[in-house]
């Protein structure tokens, strides 16, 4: 099984080199299932409904927060044992998380066990296969287990991290889940708590530290390079295949803006521009990764970051193309979120291929062990 899986992520490897993107068979017109690690949208636990929400959730806010998180050096070894008992600088001294609660600026403490289910509630769905349930679960508790480090720690803060607790961002406190999840609450809460059963104080480690286990919905195909999106370069936030993703639900999608509004957006983000009359002349992408993030993107007379274009825009990532036709700018986005680490439709595709939570994590960030602290 685990041969079968690996041949068919080499297969796409090689294809995926080429300048070419394989076209999506499902496009953004079905429900994706919300995820807190994605723009504008919160999850319903129970699978019932996705609901919009004006919430700036994870997808960006993870990138805020990785040069704070990136504090925790690395280097190029990782010398623990698969799932040995280790402490991880520290890590292992604290058994709980303070969260504060923006809805309500209080402080709310919750335990590590109570956390990994709560969180990874508020990541994937419960329908989601258990392997990839339990891959998000040690990669949840990886990235905040490192945060907490680095604010009790280097910051020195009274809380772990802030998050909306109303609208389950990061977290899917006890009370939301019941709500959203109804008659089916001791049903849908059970699959995370028979995952945490499995899988709880295990983290992924490099080098001795909590690694920085982002991660995010859809990928376009290929993830990226954590220094063509975050400041610091780290060798387990590499590009590797995620082929399933192109079969994900909103793998795809198309925004239009009409010239004036588009005018509007790049006057508003990019004053400097200086458009011409001539709409066919505003955009031209000047430099694209090899996983197909735009790098950098001519607009009028100036030079701005893709990730510049996608925030102006609100675009679900920045691997897009851009098209001026029948008086409309189309966007045509692929994937959704980051593109760093671990996709989540990506971890579920290949668990339905028969891969453990230990292979979706050592693909997602390769050179890294598990251990249990």
């Amino acid at each position: 099984m685990r041969k079968r899986i690996l041949a068919a992520i080499l297969a796409y490897t090689i294809t995926a080199a080429l300048p070419l993107f394989i076209t999506a068979k499902i496009s953004g017109d079905k429900e994706l299932f919300a995820l807190s690690h994605t723009k504008g949208i919160t999850f319903n636990a129970a699978n019932t409904s996705s609901t919009s929400s004006k919430s700036n959730t994870s997808s960006d806010n993870l990138e805020n927060n990785e040069n704070k998180a990136s504090k925790l050096s690395t280097s190029n070894n990782s010398k623990a044992d698969d799932e040995t008992n280790v402490d991880l600088k520290g890590i292992k001294k604290y058994k709980d998380f303070k969260i504060k609660d923006t809805s309500t600026n209080e402080i709310v403490t919750v335990k590590d066990k109570d956390f990994i289910i709560g969180g990874t509630a508020a990541e994937v769905p419960s329908t989601f296969q258990p392997e990839a349930i339990k891959a998000q679960m040690v990669a949840v508790y990886t990235y905040y287990s490192r945060q907490r480090q680095s604010n009790r720690e280097g910051d020195n803060l009274d809380y772990d991290f802030s998050a909306d607790l109303s609208i389950g961002e990061k977290y899917l406190t006890d009370e939301l889940f019941k709500e959203r999840t109804g008659d089916n609450y001791d049903k849908v809460i059970k699959v995370y708590k028979d995952a945490a059963e499995e899988v709880y104080g295990e983290l992924v480690e490099y080098d001795g530290e909590a690694a920085l286990t982002v991660f995010y919905a859809i990928s376009g195909g290929v993830t990226e390079k954590s220094e063509n999106v975050f400041v610091q370069a780290l060798p387990y936030l590499t590009d590797v295949a995620s082929p399933y993703d192109t079969e994900a639900p909103g793998y795809k999608t198309e925004e239009y803006f009409t010239a004036d509004e588009a005018q509007q957006i790049i006057e508003s983000n990019f004053p400097d521009a200086n458009l011409g009359e001539n709409p066919f002349d505003w955009f031209e992408i000047t430099e694209r990764t090899s996983s197909g993030t735009v790098m950098q993107m001519s607009i009028g007379q100036g030079e701005y970051t893709g990730l510049e274009v996608r925030n102006a825009f609100s675009l679900r990532s920045s691997d897009f193309d851009v098209v001026y036709s029948e008086e409309n700018f189309v966007f045509t986005v692929r994937g959704y979120g980051h593109n760093v680490g671990l996709s989540q439709y990506g971890a579920e595709f290949m668990a339905q291929q028969g891969a453990t939570y230990k292979e979706i994590l050592s693909h997602y960030y390769p050179g890294t062990s598990i251990v249990e602290v």
